[in-house]
């Protein structure tokens, strides 16, 4: 990744889970660069030529591209960059055509076919067949004010017109080739990332239908053995195989419910319901359900909270799940003993939840993957705990919902640290 791309998406691609989100936004910010570089290659054109009109009209156009690049930088939706990448494509094309010949028109309108093809990928056949029609109604429109001399067919020197022209296709060439490589990059990236999703998903779903068949048939062993037991008149052993049922049931649960969760989140922040709530007393609430887990595995868990009164909008149920899933992983990856730190602290724009652990840590290669749904990334808990490669998935997911943040530091061995910033309101 380029430096001036680090700086515009590089945020924002860390922070998407989506391989071919990740792809879509990386398109928009090369296709709203080549714009901006074609803004700067036509001002030096104009003033070479003379011409104030279309120097003034190319300035003021510039300033789209500049918009599409800073709606990315600021996390916008990626679809409004795509939408002033398209009125700046006919903006440029009418605006030359009404500045110049009908020669260079033609040059120019040849454009908007390109990003016809973009706005297909990204958003879709219905964006393209409104572009294509809002397209050729300009082209119309354009052609009828020739017609009838309200734009003169000659408004610009023709001598001077052919010496430019070849340099014009051959600039206009270029960019051509530069956008079919970026899109072909593109295009080959977004089907490599849904191999890879599916492939990844496969692999995932076999471990988790393993693991409940070991379960199940661990089950299946416990109640022959508590027979027996009865048999003898052994309760105590009987008792201990019962414990051993209702823990492989209750794994086989948890793995069940991250799985029927992971498919609701697609069309859930569409009816998701909101309420103004004393955010701490939830996440302590939420706590004091996980300790009883936490002392199977001598675990402590601390609670510091500063800015005890701090009110959030928020969906009470999804933040319990969120902080319980950050919970169960950091009980699962610590060692006998172990002690988990949660604190919060309210900033002038961000209240910040901070669950801190010194288990076994992430390694360096699974740190990117983590948030990924069906993640290579899940492992084995220190005391043999099952894991889905859902719940970092399902955290990101519903944190997106309410328009807050998660990052990770972590170092094996040591710890992991999960920070979660919530937007405060005003």
């Amino acid at each position: 990744m380029s430096p001036i791309e680090q700086f515009f998406i590089g945020k924002r691609l860390a922070g998407t889970t989506d391989s071919l989100e990740r792809v879509k936004i990386s398109l928009c910010f090369r296709f709203a660069l080549i714009y901006l570089m074609l803004s700067c290659v036509v001002i030096p054109m104009s003033v070479l030529f003379d011409r104030q009109d279309i120097l003034i009209f190319t300035i003021a156009l510039s300033s789209i591209p500049i918009f599409a690049l800073l709606s990315l930088k600021f996390n916008m939706n990626y679809s409004f960059s795509v939408l002033l990448i398209a009125i700046f494509s006919l903006l440029s094309a009418v605006g030359n055509s009404t500045f110049s010949s009908l020669s260079l028109s033609i040059i120019v309108f040849l454009w908007p076919v390109i990003v016809a093809v973009f706005i297909s990928f990204i958003s879709g056949n219905k964006a393209t067949l409104i572009y294509i029609l809002i397209y050729a109604l300009c082209v119309t429109g354009i052609s009828l004010l020739r017609i009838f001399d309200v734009i003169p067919m000659n408004s610009v020197d023709e001598n001077r017109l052919n010496y430019s022209t070849g340099f014009i296709i051959f600039l206009f060439g270029g960019f051509l080739y530069y956008f079919l490589k970026i899109y072909d990059e593109s295009r080959n990236a977004a089907l490599i990332a849904q191999l890879e999703s599916i492939e990844s998903k496969d692999n995932i779903l076999h471990i988790v239908a393993h693991d409940l068949r070991n379960t199940i048939g661990s089950s299946i062993s416990c109640v022959e053995l508590i027979e027996d037991k009865l048999q003898q008149g052994d309760t105590e052993k009987a008792l201990e195989f019962l414990q051993l049922i209702s823990k492989g049931a209750k794994d086989s649960m948890t793995i069940v419910n991250d799985i029927l969760e992971s498919a609701s989140l697609v069309n859930q922040s569409q009816s998701v319901t909101f309420v103004t709530t004393s955010i701490v007393p939830v996440i302590s609430g939420t706590i004091e359900h996980y300790r009883p887990i936490a002392r199977q595995k001598h675990i402590s868990i601390n609670l510091s909270p500063q800015d005890t009164d701090t009110v959030l909008s928020v969906n009470v149920d999804m933040i319990k799940r969120i902080i319980g899933n950050l919970l169960s992983n950091a009980i699962k990856f610590s060692r006998t003993g172990g002690t988990i730190e949660i604190t919060t602290k309210k900033s002038v724009k961000t209240f910040t939840v901070t669950i801190k652990d010194n288990g076994i840590g992430i390694p360096e290669k699974l740190k990117g993957k983590i948030f990924n749904k069906y993640t290579v990334a899940g492992r084995v808990g220190t005391s043999g705990e099952l894991s889905t490669g859902l719940g970092m998935y399902i955290v990101k997911s519903l944190l997106d919902i309410h328009k807050a943040s998660i990052s990770v530091n972590s170092e094996e061995h040591v710890g992991t640290t999960f920070t979660i910033e919530f937007p405060l309101a005003g």
